[in-house]
């Protein structure tokens, strides 16, 4: 029997996975992106599961097959992960975890992957003095000049620009 939410509640779960979605992301919502696992425990088995969330973030999260492979991009976003791995750990052939995981997610699995890494690499230049190159290393790709592409493309300006961004926002508060 699924679970059916109430429609005040429904409504703040679209717009937020709606949020999740858009291809520049608020900072709230890259916060909740990056949830750690503590902070995700509406998540847990049962408490969701059933429930008619849309396609994306917060639904993966929810998917019982999908969730080994979801632990392990969000707990090593260095390793190379490659298809064949992240559809072992949740159990499926290659074709059934592909089609699946864009189904319930609205994105490829290596490019979940990608934004993932982005996310974290948002996070640590907010909060930390981690350098660049140490970061880009940490984070799974070969250079910094790759991690500079690579956050640039998804997050419209180079991680050094962000990060000063970021400080100037977070003083002027």
């Amino acid at each position: 029997m699924p679970v059916r939410l109430d429609p005040a509640a429904s409504g703040t779960f679209v717009r937020v996975g709606k949020e999740l979605q858009a291809p520049k992301t608020s900072s709230w919502a890259a916060g909740c992106r990056s949830a750690t696992p503590a902070g995700i425990s509406f998540c847990s088995p049962g408490f969701m599961a059933d429930a008619d969330l849309p396609t994306g973030w917060l639904r993966l999260l929810t998917d019982e097959r999908l969730r080994p492979a979801v632990s392990l991009i969000h707990s090593q976003p260095s390793r190379p992960w490659s298809l064949q791995d992240l559809a072992q750990a949740a159990a499926m052939s290659r074709t059934a975890f592909a089609e699946r995981f864009r189904e319930v997610a609205g994105t490829p699995p290596r490019a979940y992957l990608n934004n993932w890494r982005m996310l974290t690499a948002q996070r640590a230049l907010r909060s930390g003095d981690t350098r660049i190159r140490a970061l880009a290393l940490e984070l799974g790709f070969s250079s910094e000049s790759a991690f500079s592409t690579a956050f640039k493309r998804s997050v419209g300006e180079s991680p050094l620009r962000y990060r000063v961004r970021m400080r100037d926002q977070a003083s002027a508060n």
